[in-house]
């Protein structure tokens, strides 16, 4: 695959259905930097998303043309009504930074402050003994291994894991009201966890 070819694109049938488009990029570089992250700085490799029932994954190849994916990922956004994502930092400025346009994204994680991905999905399989998908993440769920991974050109790697990524999404977004209710006690007006 050659400058100007298609990106990789792979699609996935889900157990678990969404009604809104769930959105997780994955990146080739560290933007965190003295406990500030530079989301907009986001060299994105990986467009994920589920929707109702399949998740699409489009996967940048290191010979592909960034303008040519950056116009791809454009030409999916634009389609997406309401899209969410796990941290909407990520995601929105990642996606702002990497193609210049803005898109509104609405928030999956129950609360603001503590509680990774990972936290949230434990919640879930506590709350409800299962999960709709399997869930295999050759990187154990640790999203920074997409970067040496990305270097190494392991892309089916990296895929697997966005598949990952977004069906813990998926999930949490899913039974998100139960986990919230849950920690009730823990959570202020603002929706901030506050406490252990």
């Amino acid at each position: 695959m050659g400058k100007g070819d298609k990106m990789i694109e792979r699609r996935f049938s889900t157990n678990i259905k969404t009604d809104a488009p769930i959105v997780d990029i994955e990146i080739a570089n560290d933007i965190s930097h003295s406990n500030c992250w530079n989301y907009e700085a986001s060299d994105i490799t990986t467009l994920g998303i589920l929707w109702k029932n399949e998740a699409v994954i489009i996967q940048r190849e290191k010979q592909d043309s960034i303008d040519d994916f950056r116009a791809q990922i454009t030409s999916v956004m634009d389609k997406l009504p309401n899209p969410h994502a796990f941290n909407i930092n990520m995601e929105q400025k990642g996606i702002f930074g990497f193609t210049g346009k803005h898109y509104a994204f609405q928030e999956i994680k129950p609360w603001k402050g503590k509680g990774n991905k990972d936290f949230f999905f434990n919640e879930v399989i506590s709350l409800t003994g299962k999960t709709e998908d399997e869930i295999n993440c050759p990187f154990g769920g640790d999203s920074y291994q997409c970067i040496p991974a990305y270097a190494d050109g392991k892309y089916e790697d990296i895929i697997l894991h966005n598949l990952t990524c977004l069906l813990k999404e998926a999930h949490i977004l899913k039974h998100g009201a139960a986990i919230k209710e849950k920690f009730r006690a823990n959570i202020d007006p603002n929706g901030w966890f506050r406490g252990s």
